[in-house]
């Protein structure tokens, strides 16, 4: 009988390496805040990004290994500071035992030092309110099991783990990042009811805990109050995916979330249930020689525990992404995202009231150019601003105050490198 090693190294042998190395470097020039509360102050920015990744193919199944290291460095007339280092690796696995199994799962963990501008990128785009955040830790584990029982029935089980938290954080500073642990099960089936249309059935089942979260004090001038939130939310749903044409389909979700919150702080509405849904749209709309125009549009009603205000709320999000492909190197595009809560979480401390940023929006319109097979050019400008939420007194428009407005160039290239091992 062979052992663990010995087996293992026969199965490497029979597969294939393929080793991958690539960089991308990008310019930028406008204005955006340096720390999330602060102005939009003027800058010039340079991120370079090299990496490297190892691809194992063997049999049924394959696995990915990579590393990536953003440096970041930015030029402001009031701002003298050093570069940031923000390490990634990265582990991919995709197996297919038999016809009917497929298993995937990814895991990445960021380690160093990230500016304003990319904290959306480790803590969620739709993540409105942000918090200072000197070095960060974070993982994230994504799997994913699916087992068809018959050409009509397939079931499915998702798992996601997800967690940050601040290195070396400074205690006397007010608004760091809390402490986040987020894991969610989700069992399913899907059943295909034509060649067309499919339902599905799911339940999600989420928890959450939330460490070293800052709370204004009941009195001005006493301390900042650090509490712990625990959270547990169960989300049953259905959905209904159908293809209303030939280059179009259209896919709908409806569910209920079920939230029960603790927390030695007092919590206004600590069990609470809220309708969800979401609609998304996949239309090509112009088909000309070759030149094609796509439009993907959504929107979404979701619940979700905010890791920095501690509160529970209900979301809503609106998407509109066109994209314009002129083969055979051109393509052109437009993304616009509204993210926004349903109520508001403004805090009290003495006769003073803080209104926390709870609604996000960006545009972005990249041009990307293929210059060869290994490296690729896209230039053009992004857009993105902040503000509390509508019913706070005063300006609506005006209340925006974290506007980030972007001119760049970004070079990206990539190389790789075959080889199989041969059979044992």
């Amino acid at each position: 009988m062979l052992g663990l090693a010995p087996a293992l190294m026969l199965l490497l042998a029979a597969g294939q390496f393929d080793a991958g190395g690539s960089v991308s470097v990008e310019t930028r020039g406008g204005e955006a805040p340096v720390s999330p509360g602060l102005p939009p102050q003027p800058s010039l920015v340079g991120v370079l990004t090299p990496g490297g990744d190892v691809l194992y193919r063997g049999g049924d199944f394959q696995v990915r290994a990579g590393y990536s290291l953003r440096i970041f460095s930015r030029e402001t007339k009031s701002v003298d500071a050093a570069p940031l280092y923000l390490h990634t690796w990265t582990l991919a696995a995709d197996s297919h035992p038999t016809p009917r199994l497929v298993f995937q799962g990814t895991a990445s963990v960021l380690e160093g030092a990230t500016d304003y501008t990319y904290l959306p990128v480790v803590l969620g785009t739709n993540q409105a309110t942000l918090a200072v955040v000197p070095r960060i830790f974070s993982t994230t584990v994504d799997a994913s099991a699916q087992a068809r029982a018959s050409r009509t029935v397939r079931f499915e089980l998702a798992l996601r783990v997800f967690q940050y938290r601040p290195v070396d954080e400074d205690p006397a500073a007010t608004f760091v990042l809390p402490h986040l642990t987020t894991v969610t099960v989700t069992p399913g089936v899907a059943f295909r009811l034509s060649a067309l249309d499919e339902l599905t059935l799911s339940t999600g089942f989420e928890t959450q805990y939330i460490s070293a979260l800052q709370s204004a004090p009941a009195v001005a001038g006493q301390p900042l109050m650090v509490h712990s939130v625990t959270g547990l939310t169960v989300i049953p749903g259905v959905g209904w995916r159908t293809s209303l044409a030939r280059h179009a389909s259209l896919e709908l979700r409806a569910g209920i979330a079920l939230t029960h919150l603790s927390s030695a702080y007092p919590i206004d509405t600590p069990s609470s249930v809220t309708p969800i849904g979401k609609v998304t749209l996949d239309q090509r709309l112009l088909s000309l020689r070759g030149t094609v125009l796509q439009a993907m549009l959504g929107a979404s009603v979701d619940y979700y525990v905010d890791p920095i205000l501690g509160a529970a709320t209900p979301r809503g999000t609106a998407m509109v992404i066109l994209s314009l492909l002129c083969p055979p190197d051109w393509s052109v595009g437009f993304e616009g995202y509204f993210f926004s809560t349903l109520q508001m979480h403004a805090t009290t401390s003495g006769d003073t009231t803080y209104y926390p940023d709870e609604v996000a929006a960006s545009v972005a319109v990249p041009v990307r150019h293929r210059i060869s097979d290994s490296l690729t050019v896209e230039f053009g400008g992004r857009w993105a601003d902040r503000a509390p939420f509508y019913s706070r007194p005063g300006s609506f428009i005006e209340s925006f105050h974290q506007r980030q407005l972007w001119l760049y160039v970004l070079f990206a290239g990539t190389s790789r490198v075959s080889r199989s091992v041969g059979t044992p």
